[in-house]
């Protein structure tokens, strides 16, 4: 009987360093894991979206992050939240209503990217990420489609009755416009001047 618990005694000496061993390698394989993790993992900010392009494809994250490595993958972002853009309708451009009057006209249009992954692949694929984020290019993009929709949407009123009808007329531009803005959309339209 002795015999038996020396030999279980003599096993346990040669296992525990195995063990310890094991358990060192598992600690630090865990601790690797987490290093890498959060090397390679990029969370978002509040209103912005990730595009990352490379080995895998086009992938974009919303509201969420995206694993990528630098050398494989170029990650990109993009700011989705709401961009004014006004536009003038003055002079020479001024707008010609249903009973032939002119007048200068002012709008403010509220544009942002839809928070769809389809809508930000699309966007970024026609101006870019940089771009895309820029008022300024977002307004050269879409003057010429809002100008048109202003001018169109004028002549189905009359001047007179357009300060009563203002919601109709707002309502008018915005459908005019549509929904198939290449992932961006109208959230509103105001009438700043007339």
């Amino acid at each position: 009987m002795a015999e038996v618990t020396i030999n279980t005694a003599e096993t346990l000496k040669g296992i525990i360093p195995i063990m310890v061993t094991g358990l060192g390698i598992l600690l630090f394989l865990t601790t690797f894991y987490f290093v890498l993790f959060s090397m390679f993992y990029k969370k978002l900010k509040q209103l912005q979206a990730l595009g990352l392009q490379g080995l895998g494809g086009t992938k974009v994250a919303i509201g969420s992050g995206i694993y990528f490595i630098p050398s494989f993958h170029q990650l990109e972002r993009l700011d989705i939240s709401i961009k004014k853009i006004q536009i003038e309708c003055l002079g020479n451009e001024s707008l010609i209503y249903k009973d032939n009057l002119r007048a200068d006209f002012k709008a403010t249009f509220y544009v942002r990217v839809k928070q769809e992954a389809a809508s930000i692949a699309k966007v970024t694929q026609i101006m870019g990420t940089a771009n895309a984020s820029r008022t300024a290019t977002i307004k050269e993009f879409f003057e010429p489609k809002f100008t048109e929709a202003l001018k169109i949407a004028a002549r189905k009123f009359e001047f007179e009755g357009l300060l009563d009808s203002n919601r109709q007329f707002r309502d008018e531009i915005i459908n005019l416009i549509g929904i198939d803005l290449h992932g961006y959309v109208v959230e509103d339209c105001s009438i700043d001047y007339l």
